[in-house]
């Protein structure tokens, strides 16, 4: 909203019409961003993979690795969930997602959404070859005899609505494997992105009973997909993206890539992000925020050992615009990340939270979750413009024997629109439609007498 001014009896509070993103009726779009550092929380030691989400009535969800209870016995707990305040203090008590059983194995990996005030867990969990439990690097799937694709769900209270398995026992791992799978709620039915060799596979799964409606395969490759695992699923103005990592061949840098789905799972690129100096990996975390696409992920040195216990990932973020121009790359920490770092972000009000596991420092082998705070802005420009063209209100002024002047900053083969309101309700009068621009600022004056009101700038 632009300036208030208030003059004798008179009051007029101007409005413009600002919604972010770079295809809005309103032609603004994202010019800048910025993030001011507010502090950063630390949650218990053993804490990793950390999912964190913001309800409606603004309280934030924690869902992450934190193991309790002796490894691998009946009941034992893997996930578990924390309600916290804006200010990251935990309310209530925590809840576990999921628990060891003998029929489907260890819990490992795991991905959240919430969904009609539900909160809705798919996690992977395998049944481990009883000989090399206690050995082997790697992924621990290197070490399972199967593994099942499960689906859990809880009310905020922590309530078990439904547990399942989506594909129960899978043995052949080049088919289906289920480490780093990444999904979303198209409104009627959860889509989930599960690994297979060369290949994403894209289930579409009923939320009651787990069942599959649908199957499809995306080859990958740098014109569709860059990587089977470790990738997001996003809406953006109503439509289905993804984002994920690419392997480029050795010399090469291992960039972003950013791409539409259609309905027929068809895939559009649209364009990607490789930081100088930087290998990039796990796009886990997304958020479309006042027209800006953040993008949180994981980079190390390029050309460096890729050997994470030598060159260990570290937590990024990136924000881009409706066209994917880069407007932000920032590195979150230099600290040394565990493992893939799995970060994730959301927003309440003003403030962003990133959250992202973080390697034990004294080197010891829990990681630990952290969860840092900013206060972000995003400028608004005119569509074709720049941060300089920005649609606002320079002044606004009485005229003698009636009526209002009114003043905004202008771009260049544009028209604009004035509405008027004395009560908000309704689309508003229009005073005045097709003015033309008169860079850099426009100049109109109502001659109607008014009392009080809210003025509106429209761009057409």
């Amino acid at each position: 909203m632009g300036p208030t001014l208030l003059f004798g009896a008179f009051i007029c509070f101007p409005e413009i019409v600002c919604q972010g993103g770079n295809d809005v009726s309103s032609g603004m779009i994202p010019a800048s961003v910025s993030l001011d550092y507010l502090g950063t929380t630390e949650m218990a030691q053993g804490t990793h993979r950390p999912e964190i989400f913001v309800t409606e009535e603004g309280n934030i969800l924690l869902a992450v690795v934190h193991p309790f209870g002796p490894a691998r016995t009946e009941g034992s707990i893997k996930h578990r969930a924390y309600w916290l305040n804006s200010d990251l203090e935990i309310q209530g008590e925590e809840f576990p997602l999921t628990t060891f059983t003998e029929e489907h194995g260890d819990p490992a990996d795991h991905r959240v959404l919430l969904v009609d005030e539900e909160i809705v867990v798919v996690y992977q969990s395998l049944v481990l070859d009883p000989e090399a439990q206690s050995g082997g690097d790697g992924p621990a799937e290197n070490n399972a005899l199967n593994q099942s694709l499960m689906l859990a769900r809880f009310t905020y209270g922590g309530v078990e609505a439904f547990r399942g398995p989506i594909v129960a026992h899978a043995t052949d791992f080049m088919e289906d494997n289920f480490p780093d799978h990444c999904m979303a709620w198209d409104g009627s039915s959860l889509i989930v992105s599960t690994g297979s060799d060369n290949s994403a596979k894209f289930r579409v799964v009923n939320l009651d009973d787990a069942s599959i409606s649908r199957t499809e395969a995306i080859e990958i490759g740098a014109d569709t997909i860059g990587a089977s695992i470790g990738n997001s699923l996003f809406w953006k103005a109503g439509e289905l993206h993804i984002a994920s990592g690419l392997a480029s061949p050795p010399g090469e840098p291992n960039p972003l890539l950013f791409a539409k789905l259609d309905e027929d799972f068809s895939v559009e690129p649209l364009g990607s992000h490789t930081p100088e100096g930087e290998d990039t990996v796990f796009p886990t975390g997304t958020l479309v925020h006042e027209g800006v696409t953040f993008i949180a992920y994981s980079g190390h040195e390029a050309g460096s050992s890729p050997d994470i216990m030598v060159n260990p990932y570290e937590p990024r973020l990136a924000a881009f615009d409706g066209d994917w121009n880069l407007l932000l790359d920032l590195k979150v920490s230099t600290e040394a990340g565990a493992g893939h770092v799995h970060p994730t972000i959301a927003v309440l009000n003003d403030v962003l939270y990133y959250s992202w596991s973080r390697k034990d420092p004294s080197g010891g082998p829990a990681p630990q979750v952290l969860i840092e705070r900013y206060r972000v802005a995003v400028t608004m420009s005119t569509a074709g413009g720049n941060g300089d063209s920005l649609l606002a209100f320079t002044d606004i002024s009485p005229v003698a024997g009636g009526g209002m002047a009114l003043e905004w900053l202008s771009s260049s083969s544009r028209c604009y629109t004035i509405r008027f309101w004395d009560d908000l309700w309704g689309e508003g009068e229009v005073v005045a439609t097709n003015v033309p621009a008169a860079p850099p600022v426009n100049r109109h004056t109502n001659d109607v007498e008014l009392s009080r009101g809210y003025y509106r700038i429209e761009l057409e």
